[in-house]
């Protein structure tokens, strides 16, 4: 049925304007499987990212911290830890 209607529409209107409408239709689709149309473009810095990751897991970090005995291990796990921040 579809290739009945192509065959039509290249007789009424001619070759160019049939590729043209298969181009049309390629873009349309591209953009219907992205799913993007509307959402603006954010620009975000690698460090924010981590810095917001770092906020969400303060708490898990926190209960490392604790659990881990001596001030040596402490300090080595904190400097490390925000050594990766920056």
């Amino acid at each position: 049925d579809k290739m009945s209607k192509l065959r039509c529409y290249e007789r009424n209107y001619g070759r160019e304007k049939l590729l043209q409408l298969v181009r049309i239709g390629r873009e349309e689709r591209k953009l219907e499987a992205t799913g993007t149309e509307g959402i603006s473009v954010k620009e975000i810095r690698l460090r924010d990212v981590l810095k917001e990751h770092y906020d969400a897991s303060k708490k898990y970090i926190d209960g490392l911290h604790a659990s881990i005995p001596g001030e040596t291990v402490k300090k080595t796990f904190s400097i490390r830890n925000h050594l990766r921040l920056l």
